[in-house]
């Protein structure tokens, strides 16, 4: 009782004028006790922040810009801008941030890039390979009849680590399910034509080309029409995961928080919280309560950045 009274009064005292700060974080509990996000930031040796972009940092309409470089003002305060977009595509959103603390993380944790850096760490060759492959897979079910003939194929390259095709026109969608299983086959499953990849010829340009795909998995988005091609196990968790063993074994004391809306920002949670650092926060109600491991919930974008105001505001 007298925690949580202490809370309440840390809460209202933090969040004068900000109404549902203090209730928000307080109706979350973790075995029966509140969770305090500002525990540990003042006597922290390293602070590292994980932001999602789209729907948590912004809604479309306001610029974290300002409010990123106030954080960055502390010499302890790192960070990571972690996003499904390109890295490229969300340094575009914040040109004015260069800091040797601020970092871009791109498609799903895959490519990093430093604020300051004239290029990031992503492979440049991936698109090149899926483009050649699918060209002749698509041409070879074409000619068995799996797919019309007179369907129209756009293929390009979503970023380093992803890439992505469209059917411009999907006129019969019959065949559509058929296309996508023969595709997760031939490289989920290791198989080129109905043969694994063990024993080909890799001389050849389509085999020794599909076999740089073998590892990667194909997701078919929710619009039909649209195919994503990205390695296996990429996602946001797996980049979290990597750099909190780093910190760890540096020995500092730090300070970890996370902010998230959306089912793909679910994993870099639990990387957090597999390493004991229970600040994650879901942003906004793209998914229900029961889909997030989040410990803490805002409301909005808006929400978000004064958050991080009254980080800054801490001695």
């Amino acid at each position: 009782m007298i925690y949580s009274t202490y809370l309440l009064i840390h809460y209202l005292t933090l969040f004068s004028g900000f109404k549902l700060f203090s209730c928000t974080f307080l109706s979350l509990r973790q075995n029966g006790e509140a969770i305090d996000p500002f525990k540990g930031y003042s006597s922290a040796e390293r602070r590292v922040f994980f932001f999602d972009y789209d729907g948590t940092l912004t809604d479309g309409k306001i610029n974290p810009e300002e409010q990123l470089e106030k954080l960055l003002y502390d010499q302890k305060n790192y960070i990571y801008i972690i996003t499904a977009r390109t890295v490229e595509s969300v340094e575009m959103k914040l040109p004015r941030i260069k800091s040797e603390r601020f970092f871009f993380v791109g498609e799903h944790g895959g490519v990093l890039k430093k604020s300051t850096a004239l290029t990031s760490n992503g492979p440049s060759q991936f698109g090149l390979y899926c483009k050649s492959a699918l060209k002749k897979f698509i041409d070879r079910l074409k000619n068995k009849g799996t797919v019309p003939k007179d369907e129209d194929f756009k293929t390009y390259a979503n970023g380093h680590l992803t890439f992505g095709f469209s059917i411009e026109e999907l006129k019969n969608k019959s065949w559509y399910q058929a296309f996508v299983d023969n595709l997760k086959t031939e490289i989920n499953e290791n198989k080129i034509g109905g043969e694994t990849v063990d024993g080909l010829d890799l001389k050849n340009l389509e085999h020794a080309e599909l076999n740089k795909l073998i590892g990667y998995k194909v997701e078919v988005l929710e619009k039909i029409g649209f195919i994503s091609l990205q390695p296996k196990n990429l996602h946001k968790g797996s980049f979290v995961q990597r750099l909190l063993e780093q910190l760890k074994g540096e020995g500092l004391k730090i300070y970890v928080l996370g902010m998230g809306n959306d089912l793909p920002d679910e994993p870099f949670f639990q990387a957090m919280h597999k390493n004991g650092f229970t600040n994650t926060i879901k942003v906004g109600n793209d998914i229900q309560p029961d889909q997030s491991v989040a410990k803490l919930h805002l409301e909005n974008p808006q929400q978000c950045l004064k958050f991080l105001e009254k980080l800054t505001l801490i001695q």
